[in-house]
């Protein structure tokens, strides 16, 4: 059984609330393997404590908190007396609106999306170990199998969370989602050219595109997931016009075609057994990078980074 940290409720209510999550987690975990999850944490300012538990393990230090998006649930996974587990952090918000009959529906897709995590992370050690936790130490295309791996365990847990999702609510918060994203990528990438005209840093600029390419990757994953499980041919046609109709704003639609396409082909063998099962949606995230204006060249010097 795991634990509940509550740090935000207190005396009966948190009671409450502890034997509420703990029925909770039971009935939406029938079907998932959940023997690593060792706490669930409701924080009181989520973002931060995330930040800590990640430095404090070694790990990368990463949670959405931007402009378009902030994390309102972070599950993290990693090793303890040489053992996989895995911790869910959640918003306090989240947990107040699961008694709330309104907004319950969205947060228990939340938590369910969080244990599918859990359920995926134990199948990818079973075939990859640790080779996506920690820090990330390697080479270009380390890097991309990497951001790969995270956008495929995304769409899995997406699939698997599939019952409980308000389908049509989803996949409109995530369309205006992607419309907003797009229309600024334009001077989130002025920005980036602009600094690195001014410091020639070649590497921060790689970063910050790792960073604004995996977020816009990431809603485009959560809307592919959500179109494939579409069974309506004419909803599905209109659909795919309304992304079209976004995504052509700057040619960002053959990166989401392409994305929907591969993601499609691996769940259906999922579980993926082989670093090279990532290989092509690796090159889906570095055409991403070139619409950014980087591209990277690989030659017996080694590795440059174009940007123009």
């Amino acid at each position: 059984m795991f634990e509940i940290k509550n740090n935000v409720h207190e005396g009966d209510k948190r009671d409450k609330i502890n034997k509420a999550l703990h029925s909770l987690v039971e009935k939406l975990s029938s079907n998932l393997d959940i023997s690593t999850l060792k706490e669930m944490i409701i924080p009181d300012d989520l973002v931060k404590e995330v930040m800590e538990f990640q430095n404090s393990k070694g790990l990368k230090v990463e949670i959405t908190n931007n402009e378009h998006a902030v994390a309102c649930a972070k599950t993290i996974a990693f090793f303890a007396n040489n053992q996989l587990k895995n911790v869910i952090f959640v918003h306090k918000n989240i947990i107040n609106s699961l008694f709330d009959q309104e907004l319950s529906k969205s947060s228990i897709n939340i938590i369910h999306h969080e244990l599918c995590h859990i359920h995926d992370n134990h199948i990818n050690y079973k075939y990859f170990e640790n080779r996506f936790l920690g820090k990330y130490i390697g080479d270009i295309s380390e890097v991309s199998t990497s951001h790969a791996h995270v956008l495929f365990s995304e769409y899995v847990a997406e699939c698997l969370s599939a019952a409980t999702k308000d389908y049509a609510k989803s996949l409109n918060d995530s369309l205006n989602l992607l419309n907003r994203m797009i229309k600024s990528n334009k001077s989130y990438i002025d920005k980036y050219l602009y600094q690195y005209r001014n410091d020639n840093n070649a590497i921060e600029y790689f970063k910050n595109i790792q960073i604004h390419s995996f977020e816009l990757l990431r809603v485009m994953t959560d809307i592919c997931s959500l179109l494939n499980q579409t069974e309506d041919l004419k909803s599905l046609e209109l659909l795919m016009t309304m992304v079209d109709e976004v995504c052509k704003l700057q040619k960002f639609y053959t990166v989401f075609s392409q994305l929907g396409s591969e993601l499609k082909f691996l769940y259906s063998k999922y579980p993926l057994k082989k670093i090279e099962d990532y290989e092509e949606l690796a090159n889906i995230v570095e055409i991403c990078w070139k619409l950014m204006h980087l591209e990277i060249i690989s030659d017996a010097h080694g590795i440059v980074l174009k940007i123009d």
